[in-house]
């Protein structure tokens, strides 16, 4: 990818992240409080979404080729607009059409990220894959510091249907700039079976795709959801959950940069298990002793450490396809993450909606988390495993 492409590229990551914290955090909190507190259903739709995105990024991917990916890209950035529209003129009516919702919503995404990782893995020199998550993680995070801070004072001062206005607005300008971008990939025939074959024997990519398994488990599935809801519950105003919110990503920056300087000396990470297991104890103190300190505690905790081990566990598996020389299966392997991915998140959804069905309100979303956390752990032990492999490359 050339330098005027990786710039705009990088423009279109800011502006869909600033989408992506409204869809990933405040529209969950929306869709929670009209449907006075369904998190059955909610489940059901994150359940329902995980699924359709799989189908949608499998199609993508079959049919992706170096003519098509622009036209996939811009597609996808268009079906954003549509989705947002479907929420600015339907707004609580959206209940009506939430599975065609859901669909756009998710198709959106899931042909954005095989165009992006496809051309990401398949363009990046060889090591400077993990480096370039790290810069990108820190780029979206940047977005992620203002963003909710901001997003929360307009639904406190206006309203949410203000708001969807101005997302609209930005997934305008998103498709505006994403249609100057020059992508260059690089495909061959999609061989699935095979490549599925030959990554399941390697030690270490079974290593690398687990580590994805339980993250989707702990950390960005069920998690997605129950993480806002409870600090909506906990702090009563979107405001108050944007600027906390703000405060994390800010941490979550500082700890990213001294992961980037880690990279650049190829130095032996060996915090992760630790790390992983100060979340858990943050979520066993929460469940020991519920109220708005050790909520705030665990969601600090959970969104800087947790979401490190989180950016770790996708690094590793763009770094570790490169060394083992899997690049012209770029696509099969970005499919395999995600089928990964929504196993882990479909096993998660289950175990949230059974806690939270069995004890109901804070309790239960409480008790959801520290049933899910543990699993961070193994997360944690998987991921180690595969940086010592790169460390020895």
């Amino acid at each position: 990818m050339d330098k005027r492409s990786s710039t705009i590229l990088s423009a279109v990551v800011i502006l869909k992240k600033s989408m992506a914290v409204f869809f990933e955090f405040f529209l969950n909190i929306y869709l929670f409080d009209i449907m006075n507190g369904d998190f059955g259903f909610l489940m059901a739709y994150s359940s329902y979404g995980a699924v359709v995105g799989l189908i949608a990024i499998f199609i993508a991917l079959k049919f992706l080729t170096r003519k098509n990916a622009k036209v996939i890209f811009v597609i996808s950035l268009f079906l954003r607009i549509v989705s947002i529209i479907m929420l600015l003129v339907l707004q609580n009516n959206i209940i009506s059409f939430i599975w065609l919702f859901k669909a756009i919503d998710r198709t959106s995404d899931m042909w954005y990220y095989a165009v992006y990782e496809t051309s990401l893995i398949s363009t990046s020199k060889r090591g400077g894959v993990g480096s370039f998550v790290a810069s990108m993680s820190i780029l979206e995070s940047l977005t992620a510091v203002l963003t909710p801070v901001f997003f929360g004072f307009v639904i406190d001062a206006f309203s949410y249907e203000t708001l969807f206005a101005i997302i609209a607005i930005d997934a305008i300008l998103t498709a505006i700039i994403g249609m100057k971008i020059k992508i260059g990939i690089k495909t061959e025939k999609f061989h699935l079976a095979k490549f599925f074959r030959r990554a399941m024997s390697k030690p270490n990519m079974r290593e690398a795709y687990k580590t994805m398994f339980y993250q989707r488990i702990t950390m960005t599935g069920a998690m997605r959801y129950l993480f806002p809801i409870l600090m909506a519950m906990t702090l009563g105003t979107e405001f108050s959950v944007g600027s906390y919110t703000g405060l994390f990503s800010a941490v979550f920056i500082i700890m990213m940069t001294g992961i980037r300087i880690l990279n650049r000396y190829r130095v032996t990470k060996k915090f992760y298990i630790p790390s992983a297991c100060l979340v858990l104890t943050s979520a066993i103190v929460m469940l020991a002793d519920t109220n708005q300190a050790t909520i705030l505690i665990y969601c600090f905790i959970s969104q800087t450490i947790g979401s490190v081990i989180a950016t770790e566990s996708k690094a590793a598996v763009y770094a570790i396809g490169k060394e083992e020389g899997l690049v012209r299966y770029t696509r099969e392997s970005i499919f395999t993450w995600n089928t990964f991915l929504v196993s882990g998140q479909l096993i998660g959804n289950l175990l949230a909606y059974s806690a939270f069905a069995w004890f109901g309100g804070l309790d239960g979303i409480v008790i959801a988390i520290a049933i899910l956390t543990p699993f961070i752990i193994i997360q944690a032990y998987h991921l180690q495993n595969v940086q010592k492999w790169l460390k020895g490359r």
